[in-house]
């Protein structure tokens, strides 16, 4: 089975017959990429043939390509709750193809639970400790960094505390007693941090909390993890992990740099925000010292602040992606950490490559001097 394809369709006609998919006007000038202003989605899935004659499912209407890949995902996550049982699978295939247009499909649950009630479930069970790893050996296309963060939170957090769970009677209030100890965790590592014994805060020296952000990403790796649980080996019928509440985890806000913000830090030494933005001023007086101590690093700084590049981006650049007479660069390639270990990786765009035109030679304005 393929993934499905995701398209655009109009209702334009040209000599009394509609173009569909060949409407000029469903691409951007220069044919760049989709037009944000004409048409409507669709999606296209191959079922399981029918009597030796090959099954599509075509659903449109969508106005956002998001839309059509979520129904798309759900079509293919219904199918897969079959597994390796093809007639099972085809008569998920022919509920499908019995959806009448602006229908919604079938949920998730309701076919899960009748597939389960078809065919008796297994009854051996599956501990965490044991199925975690196995599900992470057995998933495809995953970029080195995913599945470094996938590994860290199954071997740092999720098999210790819940690796004595079986996976068929996991709870929300199992995991929820995980984030009530990881907080804990937490609380213990701050309150070591402020100790007045030196030997206190040598023990948690450069041990890190986990941010609301962090427990965000912790419960999207176990999400995943049972969701697969749910649809490809079928243990489950539910998931846990949706149940439990966390924190938001909101990225903080930044703040400027202003006089009253720094006078107060001089004072308190208490930063407004973990994320401070410096004016424009400021920024001029921190390449003008960069130009004077280290010469190398001011023309990096010099590009980043002028032009915006991320650290990866501008540590990827190559000397091809540069033309200093032309006054433009294009970024291609960035340069990021798994494990602590650099790595090079394409720039991913629909658009394609990040360019930057003629403007590079513009210089920052408000130097400090």
């Amino acid at each position: 089975m393929t993934a499905g394809t995701i398209s655009k369709r109009c209702t334009c006609t040209k000599d009394g017959r509609r173009l569909g998919g060949r409407c000029p006007k469903l691409r951007r000038p220069g044919g760049t990429g989709w037009s944000p202003h004409h048409g409507v989605w669709q999606y296209q899935l191959e079922l399981p043939p029918l009597g030796g004659k090959r099954r599509q499912l075509r659903r449109g209407g969508f106005d956002d390509r998001d839309a059509a890949i979520t129904e798309r995902d759900h079509a293919q996550a219904l199918l897969d709750i079959a597994a390796d049982n093809l007639a099972m699978r085809g008569e998920i295939a022919t509920l499908l193809q019995s959806c009448r247009p602006g229908t919604p499909l079938p949920d998730l649950e309701t076919v899960t639970a009748s597939a389960v009630t078809a065919e008796a479930p297994a009854t051996e069970t599956t501990l965490m400790a044991d199925y975690l790893p196995r599900w992470l050996a057995a998933r495809r296309g995953l970029s080195p960094k995913t599945i470094c963060s996938y590994s860290d939170h199954i071997r740092l957090y999720l098999i210790p505390h819940l690796g004595d769970c079986t996976v068929e009677e996991l709870q929300p209030e199992d995991i929820e007693a995980m984030y009530t100890a990881l907080e804990a965790r937490n609380a213990d590592i701050l309150a070591a941090r402020n100790h007045t014994d030196p030997a206190v805060r040598f023990t948690v020296r450069g041990v890190r909390t986990l941010s609301e952000a962090s427990m965000q990403r912790l419960r999207a790796t176990l999400r995943k993890a049972l969701n697969d649980a749910i649809k490809k080996y079928r243990l489950r019928t539910t998931n846990p992990a949706e149940a439990v509440e966390l924190a938001p985890g909101r990225p903080p806000k930044p703040r400027i740099w202003t006089d009253k913000a720094i006078q107060r830090w001089a004072v308190t030494k208490m930063r407004p925000s973990s994320v401070m933005v410096w004016k424009p001023q400021q920024a001029g007086q921190f390449l003008d010292y960069t130009e004077t101590h280290d010469l190398p690093l001011y023309a990096l700084y010099l590009l980043i602040l002028n032009r915006g590049l991320r650290r990866g981006e501008t540590c990827g650049l190559r000397d091809e992606d540069v033309d200093l007479d032309a006054g433009t660069l294009t970024v291609v390639e960035q340069v990021t950490l798994v494990g602590y270990q650099p790595v090079t990786k394409k720039v991913k765009s629909e658009a394609g490559d990040r360019m930057f035109g003629k403007s590079l030679k513009q210089p920052l304005a408000n130097r400090s001097t």
